[in-house]
């Protein structure tokens, strides 16, 4: 039979703009188990959501109080809040119809799996030290290759390069073995936290994980572009139209609607909650969570209980806002006063776009080593004069935060725990692989 269970996660919103009542937002994720039949069909009370919601009664519990809302109340001090949108059933039929591809859910566990990535702040601070000597050497006119070969910093980038390249490249095509270079990563290559790492794992970082081939131009034998070879990769094919229903199921689409806060509203995948500012009392760390009563099931649906995790709260007569967990962990996010703490140890402050600038001093590098190589290259052909080089020019950046590939594979171990967890107790013992 197929099975339907929905996470209800309440989150505090503040309060209303005139100050008499707390806003509540809860965000609905819901996972669908088909039988037989893999289609919304199967799923009534997902046929058409925003009526579903409409026969719902919400119970808000906040520090031993509780409030119940019915979802189709929106008048009075507490009420389904319509400032940003309400479940409107037009708006969910069009995206949503009986025969909406639903997948079942499989947790996918690649807590065992390596996160590439790259010290974003560390490649930044190479360019940023690079660009300082040119500049503090510039004249009037542009520098030339020599000002570049002569300078340390330089130098050690264009070896560096050099070493990094012949170690991954292909001796008789000249091009980069991108599988060899993978397979080093998942060997645990590149972990060490130096230059030469942080450029492999910079490339890499940039490199499709689709299968590499080696292109060329679709030329007579006897052209010059037929000698002409290059490095591309494979693409997917695209499924054909008919088939792309059957590709993107339903919670896949669910998932990309979070870039969209009114549209959320809209289909009843966000719904918000306005109740009385003395509904709770005040508590400096107390548990908000939702108690959901839906419709009675129809026949052919296993409806296990809801869950709705446990949000720690701070509410006084300032602020209703969750609180972050007292130990923190690394890379964890935490918010004061609605506001985002910009932990230099999370987040660092870059003016150039690291992933431009590493990639355009790294093959900027490559030209200087091919000037290296052959002096004569240095030479504007024209002038007869030393070739006057501009160093890549940069783009600028924002924010970037620092640590993400180790709080991501935080994450994925975290995200594991449970189905371990549930697999070493379970009575007919571990799942088979």
């Amino acid at each position: 039979m197929a099975q339907q269970t929905t996470l209800w996660t309440a989150l505090p919103n503040g309060y209303s703009e005139d100050g008499r009542s707390l806003r509540v937002s809860l965000l609905v994720s819901p996972r669908l188990e088909p039988d037989f039949d893999p289609h919304l069909e199967s799923f009534p009370d997902f046929v058409d959501w925003p009526a579903t919601l409409a026969q719902t009664r919400f119970v808000l519990h906040f520090a031993g109080s509780q409030i119940s809302i019915a979802g189709n109340d929106f008048a009075g001090p507490t009420r389904i809040d319509d400032r940003l949108g309400v479940p409107d059933s037009e708006v969910w039929t069009t995206l949503f119809t009986k025969a909406t591809f639903v997948r079942g859910f499989e947790f996918r566990d690649v807590s065992t799996h390596a996160v590439l990535s790259y010290p974003a702040a560390d490649v930044d601070q190479l360019v940023r030290d690079l660009y300082t000597t040119v500049a503090a050497s510039a004249q009037d006119q542009l520098p030339t290759a020599a000002t570049f070969l002569a300078d340390p910093g330089w130098m050690n980038l264009l070896d560096t390069v050099a070493r990094n390249d012949a170690q991954f490249t292909n001796e008789k095509t000249g091009l980069r073995d991108t599988r060899r270079q993978f397979a080093a990563f998942k060997n645990g290559a590149f972990r060490e936290r130096s230059l030469a790492s942080n450029l492999a794992r910079l490339e890499l970082f940039h490199t499709p994980p689709s299968s590499p081939r080696v292109d060329k131009y679709d030329v007579p034998k006897d052209d010059a572009k037929a000698r002409a070879e290059w490095l591309g990769y494979e693409r997917t094919a695209l499924p054909k139209p008919d088939d792309f229903q059957d590709e993107i199921d339903f919670h896949q689409i669910v998932t990309a609607m979070n870039q969209y806060p009114t549209l959320l509203r809209r289909l009843g995948l966000v719904v918000d909650i306005l109740i009385r500012r003395d509904a709770f009392p005040p508590a400096p760390n107390a548990l908000l969570w939702a108690e959901v009563i839906l419709p009675p099931p129809t026949p052919g649906l296993i409806r296990p209980p809801d869950a709705s995790p446990r949000t720690h709260v701070k509410l006084d007569a300032a602020v209703f806002q969750a609180v972050p967990r007292p130990n923190s962990q690394p890379g964890d996010f935490r918010v004061t006063d609605g506001l985002l703490v910009l932990d230099p140890k999370t987040f660092s402050l870059l003016q150039a776009d690291a992933d431009g600038a590493g990639l355009k001093v790294t093959n900027f590098a490559r030209t200087l080593l091919s000037m290296r190589r052959v002096p004569e290259q240095q030479i504007d052909p024209v002038t007869r004069q030393k070739r006057e080089l501009g160093a890549p020019a940069l783009r600028n950046a924002g924010l970037s935060r620092a640590q993400r590939a180790g709080r991501g594979a935080q994450e994925l171990h975290h995200a594991a725990k449970p189905v371990q967890q549930s697999r070493e107790h379970d009575p007919a013992g571990p799942a088979e692989p």
